[in-house]
């Protein structure tokens, strides 16, 4: 692939890891990512236009190191746009602008938990606390749902052989109630790209990595070794 324009950096990544070249002069920069063999590198190249014995210098920055969102940040660039949180399920700008907050909400939590473990639980208790009065919306909507069941069941039974007439029926059977049939499931619907984002923010930070929590669990960026947790998970 091959670019030219304002260019702020090119780089090589890995999950955890990116080597990035930063141009002082960002103009014209001429951008490729070339692949030889078993070998990618990356060039950066400045036009230059000079005369005879004229001497000019022309200067980069190169980053070697880990993705932290502050050193990313720091180098004035958004080389922090490394950190990729995933395309689904807002989209990879959206779900980008709600990645970053709750990246950094987990980082800020650490600084006075200093407990990644702890921190991803409040996180969640936190998450789950917001959108309480959704999640008990949804719950009222699916015993309503389940109380005018019987009724629901009878309308089928009755115009089975009246599709429209069916449908007109439960209709005005929702509304008699002000029930929104959809009511149980949204709520739910909403929640999840909010938590997809969450596992994307915890499986992209290389904060976790080598984070010990407790006990057994001394790498939170590694799975459970004897499968405890799934399994507890499961079985609640």
């Amino acid at each position: 692939e091959m670019l030219t324009g304002k260019i702020g950096w090119a780089g090589l990544e890995e999950m955890y890891f990116i080597s990035a070249i930063i141009p002082k002069k960002i103009e014209n920069v001429k951008w490729a990512g070339i692949t030889a063999g078993n070998f990618v590198k990356i060039e950066a190249a400045v036009p230059l236009n000079m005369s005879p014995g004229v001497m000019e210098k022309i200067s980069y920055t190169a980053y070697i190191g880990p993705k932290e969102m502050d050193i990313l940040k720091a180098q004035g660039v958004h080389l922090d746009d490394s950190i990729n949180y995933g395309w689904f399920p807002l989209g990879r700008n959206i779900n980008k602008t709600v990645a970053k907050p709750m990246h950094t909400v987990m980082n800020f939590l650490y600084s006075y938990i200093h407990n990644y473990g702890l921190v991803i639980i409040l996180l969640t208790v936190v998450i789950k606390i917001l959108f309480h009065p959704l999640t008990k919306k949804g719950l009222d909507s699916m015993k309503e749902m389940k109380r005018i069941q019987p009724q629901v069941e009878a309308l089928r039974e009755k115009y089975k052989d009246d599709k429209a007439k069916m449908s007109r029926e439960l209709m005005d059977l929702y509304k008699r109630y002000s029930i929104n049939p959809l009511g149980g499931c949204l709520p739910m619907v909403l929640q999840i790209p909010v938590f997809i984002t969450l596992y994307n923010v915890l499986s992209t930070s290389i904060e976790l990595r080598h984070a010990p929590f407790a006990f057994w669990l001394q790498d939170l960026s590694a799975k459970d070794p004897y499968y405890v947790t799934p399994i507890l998970m499961g079985a609640t």
